[in-house]
């Protein structure tokens, strides 16, 4: 009998902790969704009042949308990691990776038993940064600093932003890998021809 009545008690203890959880999680959901509201509501009040065509406001607050669902994504994988420790952050990130990185060249032909540790450390450094459509990533003859792997939309790969598109990029792909082998190399299309991306 005092098993039982002990048995319970914890139970009553983990579901409180459970309920207590969820409650958590669904009041930082309910308090992001109040603040993206009302930022959408601001900068509608905002363009109204400067008498923004319809049109363009449409684009504006498209824009506004998923420039925000964007960073809060990466703002909540980022606190999620930090909450524990570095080996299970490891073990997470590995999981989120989901092999991204393999795909490049320069890193699938890397043999080494440390590829996957190093892949996973590239990954938990990468950060989001958001375009408007057409507007250029990158310019021929610039500096190529970073490398770009592309999670929503399209690229356009081009010698310049009014010639013919040499090739499309679409999530999954990437560019911008030739910025790994030193300095002074600029941005270069996947036929090995200096160009941009917009």
């Amino acid at each position: 009998r005092l098993y039982v009545v002990f048995a319970m008690y914890v139970g009553t203890l983990v579901f409180g902790t459970l309920l207590g959880e969820v409650q958590s999680a669904m009041a930082n959901l309910r308090r992001m969704e109040r603040e993206r509201a009302l930022l959408a509501q601001e900068t509608k009040d905002f363009l109204r009042e400067r008498e923004c065509p319809p049109h363009l406001e449409r684009r504006l607050m498209q824009w506004l949308q998923f420039n925000h669902l964007c960073y809060q994504k990466e703002h909540m994988r980022t606190k999620v990691l930090a909450e524990f420790p570095e080996a299970l952050q490891r073990q997470l990130a590995t999981h989120l990776h989901r092999n991204m990185l393999v795909k490049i060249p320069v890193f699938r032909d890397i043999v080494s038993p440390y590829r996957e540790n190093f892949l996973v450390d590239l990954y938990m450094k990468m950060r989001c940064k958001t375009f408007c459509e057409l507007y250029p990533v990158a310019l021929k003859g610039h500096l190529a600093d970073h490398l770009c792997v592309i999670t929503h939309g399209q690229i356009r790969a081009a010698v310049s932003i009014q010639s013919t598109t040499i090739s499309t990029l679409n999530p999954g792909d990437f560019f911008g890998e030739n910025s790994l082998f030193g300095k002074d190399q600029t941005w270069m299309t996947s036929w090995g021809v200096e160009g941009g991306f917009f």
